[in-house]
């Protein structure tokens, strides 16, 4: 069986697990992976970006060389289960220090947060992530606060309940 074979046989949280161990333990197939990830055979592309992040969860130091990709890669998607993979990724890793890096963070996830299209876990990873970056960049803050607020206000009760929190806590940092 291909790569792409294993990929479809199951769509089940245990054999994502067990894919994850097989690449951790033959990191080529990351390679492999990766490259499936980024292209747009679906649900190829989602599965494998659902590897990826089994991955990290197992074994983050293998995924660490790919973060800077994922972060360059991001305004490049266009398929949702992948952008919702990479953003749990990155925002449960340190922020980029390089400038670019962050403007590239931080220019997708307030597109994406303030498109009532996107999905909401999108949407919400986005959301930790920018305020994540506050932290470094507190001039962002009343921009975030109104993109959050707008988000809420067409957004579902996860929108809702994430952004009240995020918003409280924005007040917080700011004074």
């Amino acid at each position: 069986m291909t790569l792409t074979d294993y990929l479809l046989y199951d769509l089940s949280k245990s054999h994502t697990t067990r894919l994850a161990a097989k690449a951790a333990a033959e990191p080529h197939i990351i390679d492999e992976l990766w490259d499936i990830a980024i292209s747009d055979a679906e649900p190829e592309n989602w599965r494998a970006a659902w590897v990826i992040k089994g991955i990290w969860e197992q074994q983050p130091q293998l995924i660490v060389p790919w973060h800077i990709q994922m972060i360059e890669m991001l305004p490049k998607l266009t398929k949702e289960g992948v952008k919702r993979e990479f953003l749990k990724i990155i925002s449960e890793t340190p922020l980029p220090t390089d400038e670019v890096l962050l403007g590239v963070l931080l220019n997708t996830c307030f597109q994406w947060l303030a498109t009532p299209a996107e999905p909401i876990a999108i949407k919400i990873h986005s959301m930790n992530i920018l305020q994540q970056i506050s932290h470094h960049v507190p001039e962002i803050i009343p921009e975030l606060c109104t993109t959050i607020e707008v988000a809420m206000q067409e957004g579902s009760a996860g929108i809702v309940n994430r952004g009240s929190r995020t918003l409280q806590a924005l007040r917080k940092q700011r004074h």
